[in-house]
């Protein structure tokens, strides 16, 4: 049903309430209780190239929202009809308990690869923030050294630590 007017000539205000009012509902809801007890919400789901502010209570709230969401509803708990984007959206997300869609397919999801598979869209990275001194992402493949930092941690156990940490 088509509200009908211009900008010239307005319906009036009673006439646009009275049609929307009457608008029948010829379509029942299929499964809405399912839908309702399987929703989940949570502060994460943003427009993409948005970031988050550094507020302390949201940044708590983004970790703890989706663990709660994983214990109530499973793994996918995101990939649910009721939770998926209705949008073209993909994530790196794959295999994993209580998979129920397509899973991909034997398409790569990883990056970076050879294969012809996903690349980074740079455009979406955040914009470097000044805290105390200069916070940026980390590009993981400018720096080889994986092991200095957990080596240094573990000649600072004790003796009885070490042993514990071998076993």
């Amino acid at each position: 049903m088509a509200i009908s007017g211009t900008m010239e000539t307005p319906m009036p205000a009673p006439t646009i309430l009275r049609r929307l009012l009457n608008c029948p509902l010829s379509k029942t809801i299929c499964g809405w209780r399912r839908a309702r007890s399987q929703a989940a919400s949570e502060p994460r789901n943003v427009v993409p190239g948005m970031g988050f502010s550094p507020d302390k209570m949201l940044q708590g709230r983004l970790i703890s929202y989706p663990d709660a969401h994983r214990y109530r509803l499973g793994a996918n708990y995101d990939s649910l009809p009721v939770n998926k984007p209705q949008c073209p959206y993909h994530t790196y997300n794959k295999d994993g308990a209580m998979r129920f869609d397509g899973n991909g397919g034997s398409a790569v999801n990883y990056e970076p690869n050879s294969f012809g598979g996903p690349t980074q869209d740079r455009s979406y990275v955040e914009w470097p923030r000044a805290v105390s001194g200069t916070v940026a992402r980390h590009d993981h493949r400018t720096d080889g050294d994986y092991y200095t930092q957990p080596g240094n941690l573990f000649r600072l156990l004790s003796a009885d630590a070490k042993a514990a940490a071998d076993r």
